[in-house]
Parts: structure tokens; sequence; C-alpha cells
């Protein structure tokens, strides 16, 4: 089940590259067929990563900056984070209060830093070290996604700004061949 997961989720990124809808399907893949009940996918930079999708959460935070919380934490040192148990955590910021565990995983491909992904659980769902090998496995995937769909896109808009840059050459060349 966890393999079929992590490749609904490659193939949609893949595909669309990191929209809002398929950054949902990626939290509707890991509540609904992994049990999970707080994922939460950020975005950005090694400075600061914006909310791109979220499940479970009452009022989530919307961004980290690299010195605020355990998401802080992985976007400064670039590893994953596993807190079985939340308490004692210095670092540890939640936006729900029942959640007292969490695995926080950094995105990145070739040394980019993308984002991360955070899952945090209650006492109903505790998380172990076979939950911190499926979600640094679904993270690897989602980044190779989140970066193949990026490129996707910058390939599609250097094709559409070559097409209007060729419009334009035969609009500018049709009004030379006319002067002659």
């Amino acid at each position: 089940q966890g393999i079929a997961a992590i490749e609904e989720v490659g193939r949609a990124l893949a595909s669309d590259g990191p929209t809002p809808a398929a950054l949902r399907l990626v939290t509707d893949v890991l509540v609904d067929r992994l049990g999970y009940e707080l994922p939460s996918i950020y975005l950005g930079t090694r400075e600061l990563v914006r909310l791109g999708a979220q499940r479970g959460y009452d009022e989530p935070i919307e961004m980290f900056t690299s010195d605020v919380g355990v998401v802080g934490r992985v976007m400064r040192t670039e590893a994953l984070a596993f807190l079985p148990t939340t308490s004692g955590d210095p670092d540890y910021v939640s936006a729900q209060d029942n959640a007292n565990a969490e695995i926080s995983v950094p995105l990145v491909v070739d040394g980019e830093f993308l984002g991360v992904l955070n899952i945090e659980s209650t006492s109903s769902r505790p998380l172990d070290t076979t939950d911190v090998r499926l979600v640094a496995a679904i993270a690897d995937r989602l980044a190779v996604a989140i970066a193949l769909g990026r490129e996707r896109t910058a390939i599609a808009d250097r094709a559409e700004m070559l097409g209007r840059l060729n419009a334009f050459s035969t609009r500018v060349g049709s009004t030379l061949d006319a002067r002659d």
C-alpha cells in the first residue's frame, strides 16, 4: 500500500507540477491511504517556506522561517527530524494542541532545497521508525516529482515564449517583405 501511494503521488506531481490541487492530492493520499492524521507540505527556500497543502489542522501554520520550529531546524540542517514525542524538544511548535509526535523531512533534489514534508500525529496514531522510513521515501519521491513538475512547467513556459517570439518575427518579417 505504501509503494502504491508513493507512485500515485509521484505521477500526480510529475504531470501537473506542484499545483495546489496536486499537493492536496498528496495530503489526501497521506491521510486516506496511509492513515497519517496531520500532514503538511511546505515549499520555498532554505530561509522561508510557505504552506502548500495540509490536512487535519484547525489553524495551520502558514509559513516557517529557518529559525522557527522543527520545520525551521530541518530547513537549516536539511536533515530529517523524528520526534517520537514532542515533549522536551525546544524547537517544537505545534499548530494542533493534541499533536505529540512529528516527522519532518527536507525536500531536496540535486542540492536544491524545495521544501519540507511534515507529519504530526496524536496519541491515537503514534509514529515509529517504520513511519520514518515510509515518510522519507515519500519525501524523496515528492521532491523529485516537484522538481520534474517545475521543469516541465519551465519548459512549457519557454516553448510558449518561443512561439510568441516566432509569431512576432513572422509579423515583422511580413511587414519588411511588404516594403520591398
